[in-house]
Order: structure tokens, then C-alpha cells, then sequence
């Protein structure tokens, strides 16, 4: 389950439907067996990375003091770096600029 944080389990589940949907444009059977396994497999490692990063963020942002603290250190190195700040906003909106389509 992905925690609410920054809306992503939607940004998750339109990702889901493009990769979905390029299954059904490139003419193959969505409810085939196999195409749904690579559909699982397509999609199974951005969500878990995206599970991982959302849950990790708000532990660092509610946890104890000194995880807190953390967050609003990296939230100010953010500010400062406007290239990696637009880096991680990319990834968040499953735009990496280095994935490989």
C-alpha cells in the first residue's frame, strides 16, 4: 500500500494504465496470462521503489527529532540545488529523465 504522501499512489496507478494500454496498442490480449505477468513485471519495481521512497519519507518527517531534523536539513539542501530538486520531482512524477523507454 502506498502512503498517501504527495498523491503518488495516483501518479502509481496512471503509470499502471499507460503500461497497460501500450499491452493493448502494440495488439496483444490484456487478459492473457502471459502479457499480464509481464505487465506485473513491467511495473513491479517502480511501485515497490516508489512504496519504499513515500514510506521512507514520511518516517523522516514524523519520526523522532533528530529523523526530523534530517528532513528539514535535506528540504533546505533541496532549496539550494535547484537541478537536484528538479531531478527528484521528475522521479516522483515517473519522469526520470534516465529511464530508457
Amino acid at each position: 500500500m502506498v502512503h498517501p504522501l504527495a498523491g503518488q499512489g495516483l501518479n502509481i496507478g496512471l503509470h499502471d494504465a499507460d503500461t497497460l494500454a501500450e499491452i493493448i496498442i502494440q495488439g496483444r490480449d490484456p487478459g492473457d496470462y502471459l502479457n499480464l505477468l509481464r505487465f506485473e513485471c513491467q511495473r513491479r519495481a517502480a511501485n515497490q521503489a516508489m512504496i519504499a521512497a513515500t514510506d521512507s519519507f514520511h518516517h523522516l518527517f514524523t519520526g523522532a527529532k533528530p529523523l526530523r531534523q534530517l528532513g528539514d536539513l535535506s528540504l533546505q539542501l533541496a532549496e539550494r540545488f535547484p537541478f537536484a530538486k528538479r531531478m527528484m520531482m521528475q522521479q516522483a512524477n515517473g519522469l526520470n529523465p534516465f529511464k530508457m523507454r
